[in-house]
């Protein structure tokens, strides 16, 4: 190559370095005008001028056993402010009457450094419609969902609540979210609304007239485990949630144990029927209504002699259920409670169940045998008696509660059942022939 044409070469070469430099540069320029010196208010443009549409059909319902609904989600629209676009500054008072919050908010929203704020989530169409009505320019609505309890408090404490973004936050919404929440899919519950109305308005009534400060029903299926009912007091409304202290949403049928008192006794007698060791007629000594216990007196509430098996049940006789525990043994009376299902969470599914408190053999004291005959020394929950007394209803089977019947597709309607976990089938405690014992010496507790 000659000189010349080197020359032009190394000139056209530098030009082309030139024009691409050019072109970065004003690339570069341009890049820095959108993202950086732009940005903010080109966002904003864009969010005044974009629709958002709900990308799914809600969370699914949640339905009593015949289908009635007792929890679904809404269409609402939530409000929010474009600082860059708001031109309502002087007006802020009237958006804050409308929508129920303080000047201060607004205000701060509109002075804002961020392109997008809520003002406030799932207004009502009034304050909507209020709203659209002042015509203020960065101001807008997007559609969301709200989760509605059309029976307000019924089985509040067993439905729980969902928190502003859709998310569950307490009871089966939290238990369950994850299947709720864009599947398709909704819950049937085991529940009847006219048993839980009944046993929640009873349980009203009946702690009004006490003075108690909280009170729990619950209504089981003896041998599917299906509960019909969980009612507490006090009672909130789910729909307003945030204006009850967290302790009177608590589930205390699940979560609250304490000590079951004399209702140990059928559990006791009943796993000495099954040991052979009494029979209904058998005579035992109640010690004119007090024995003594490792250096502890323990009273009778009336002043028994001589009483049957069967009628130490029906007086509720501590001294009597003691010897009964006595001939049982320390060994077999823990065996048998655990058989019972106390000591340890139910199965349930429930988020929070307590397990009560059973201590281990290792750890009882002298006195420990006796007193646990009459319910002292250990702690249950209300789930677990129901679940312990059922035994004794349904043939001697211990047997898994259940809450939800099966799942709902939210499309079709069609309901596929709900399988337990395997690791929870139900056992046998004792024979169908200790439990018609047992059943025929309670109703003659009860009469």
């Amino acid at each position: 190559m000659g000189a010349e044409a080197f020359k032009s070469l190394r000139r056209r070469l530098l030009l082309l370095r030139f024009c691409f430099l050019l072109l970065a540069g004003i690339a570069f320029a341009r890049f820095y005008q959108l993202q950086v010196r732009d940005g903010r208010a080109l966002k904003a443009r864009a969010l005044g001028q974009g629709r958002s549409t709900a990308a799914d059909s809600g969370r699914g319902g949640i339905y009593d056993r015949r289908g009635r609904e007792l929890a679904l989600s809404l269409p609402v629209s939530s409000v929010y402010l474009a600082p860059a676009r708001f031109d309502g500054l002087a007006r802020a008072g009237e958006i804050a009457e409308v929508l129920g919050v303080s000047v201060e908010r607004v205000k701060r929203a509109a002075c804002s450094d961020k392109p997008f704020v809520w003002l406030k989530r799932m207004i009502s169409p009034r304050q909507q419609e209020l709203l659209q009505g002042l015509e203020i320019g960065g101001v807008g609505f997007l559609p969301e969902r709200r989760r509605f309890y059309p029976k307000k408090s019924l089985a509040a404490h067993l439905l729980g609540v969902v928190g502003v973004d859709g998310l569950g936050l307490e009871g089966l919404e939290y238990r369950f979210d994850e299947l709720l929440r864009g599947r398709g899919q909704g819950l049937v519950l085991t529940i009847e609304e006219n048993v839980q109305y009944i046993a929640q308005h009873e349980l009203r009534l009946a702690c009004e007239r006490l003075g108690a400060a909280a009170g729990v029903v619950i209504v089981m299926e003896p041998r599917g485990g299906e509960i019909l009912a969980m009612a507490d007091y006090p009672v909130f409304n789910p729909n307003r949630f945030q204006d009850y202290p967290r302790q009177v949403r608590r589930n205390r049928a699940l979560t609250d144990a304490y000590e079951p008192g004399s209702t140990m006794k059928a559990f006791v007698a009943a796993a000495a029927l099954e040991e052979g060791l009494f029979s209904p007629q058998s005579r035992i000594w109640c010690g004119q209504g007090q024995i003594k216990v490792a250096g502890m007196n323990i009273r009778d509430s009336g002043n028994y002699g001589d009483l049957t098996f069967a009628q130490v049940l029906e007086r509720s006789s501590n001294v009597g259920a003691i010897r009964i525990g006595r001939a049982l043994g320390r060994k077999r009376l823990y065996r048998y409670l655990r058989a019972f299902g106390f000591g340890a969470p139910t199965g349930v599914g429930f988020p929070g169940e307590s397990a009560g408190i059973l201590r281990p053999l290792r750890q009882w004291s002298a006195v420990s045998g006796a007193v646990v005959c009459i319910g002292q020394e250990l702690a249950v929950t209300a789930l677990q008696l129901v679940r312990a007394m059922a035994v004794l209803a349904n043939g001697g089977v211990l047997v898994r509660p259940r809450l939800v019947r099966g799942l709902r597709d939210e499309r079709s309607g069609e309901v596929v059942a709900f399988a337990p976990d395997a690791d929870v089938a139900a056992r046998r405690v004792i024979s169908e022939a200790t439990a018609r014992r047992m059943g025929a010496i309670l109703c003659g507790v009860v009469r």
